[in-house]
């Protein structure tokens, strides 16, 4: 019943998936006591020949781009304990044979906030795919969408991504029982990232990691954040820091060196340089400018 109710959630969203694209977009979760990925439900694709989705079939987990998409995010703990009971059957050469490679494979996608079947498993067969999260960003299920080789080719893999990448927001959000088109899923996440940065203007830290706390791939973070501030995060955080030093250099009687130490950085000289590089003057040439 679980499965027919998030069917039908992301029903609507699917079949915008497979009018974009002309070809077979499924919903997926993960049986985590198999562990084997299922296929809840499809949307056929309208092309003279496409693939077809048998509903509540099995798939192998270390192949299929939505069990990977799903096994990326998850709980460490409960990441390394499906991965250890987990077969490596190989299909083909391109198949992940090891628990080493399967690993790095879910470290990629995280990154990236996708994942892709490159005939893993069927031979010509191409798939994109990005997680379902549920209320507490927990993966739920995963969407995706499959096509030929020849038709979904590996170059076109990122373009497709953010499309479904999307799709998978637009999901989440109806999740929630909040209205918006999905949009919002992403202003959410975007403002969180923007008031953590004003938050912690006078440390250093990893976008990468940002990204890994919100539970998105830094590749969607990175491009999200970009399209909605002109710039990507790591850009933004340091921006902010100067625009602060400006502040202080005209407001406040700070020295330059205490505002260096507010703004955590622990070599002024490195600081003045960054500061003039980015403005064209020196801190105090700054402060003492009419």
């Amino acid at each position: 019943m679980q499965n027919q109710s998030l069917y039908k959630t992301a029903l609507p969203f699917m079949t915008q998936l497979r009018d974009k694209f002309s070809e077979t977009v499924g919903l997926a979760v993960l049986d985590l006591a198999v562990p084997d990925g299922i296929i809840i439900g499809q949307v056929q694709g309208t092309q003279r020949f496409s693939f077809r989705l048998a509903v509540n079939q099995h798939f192998p987990v270390h192949t299929g781009a939505p069990g990977k998409a799903i096994a990326a995010f998850l709980q460490q703990k409960q990441q390394n304990a499906i991965v250890s009971r987990m077969k490596f059957t190989r299909f083909n050469e391109r198949t992940i044979i090891t628990r080493k490679a399967y690993l790095q494979e879910l470290a990629r996608i995280h990154k990236r906030g996708y994942a892709t079947d490159v005939a893993e498993e069927v031979e010509g067969c191409h798939c994109v795919s990005a997680p379902v999260f549920n209320k507490d960003k927990t993966p739920l299920a995963a969407i995706w969408v499959t096509g030929p080789s020849n038709r979904f080719p590996v170059k076109e893999f990122e373009s497709i991504a953010a499309i479904v990448i999307n799709a998978a927001a637009n999901i989440t959000r109806s999740l929630e029982n909040k209205p918006g088109d999905g949009t919002d899923f992403i202003s959410h996440i975007i403002e969180e990232a923007r008031l953590y940065i004003h938050e912690h203007l006078d440390e250093d830290f990893d976008m990468e990691q940002l990204a890994k706390e919100l539970n998105v791939g830094y590749t969607s973070f990175r491009h999200w954040f970009k399209a909605a501030h002109g710039m990507g995060p790591a850009h933004y955080h340091l921006q902010q820091r100067i625009d602060a030093a400006k502040k202080l250099l005209r407001h406040s009687k700070q020295t330059v060196a205490s505002i260096c130490r507010t703004l955590g950085y622990e070599d002024q000289n490195y600081f003045s340089a960054l500061f003039k590089k980015k403005t064209g003057r020196s801190p105090l040439s700054y402060r003492n400018r009419k």
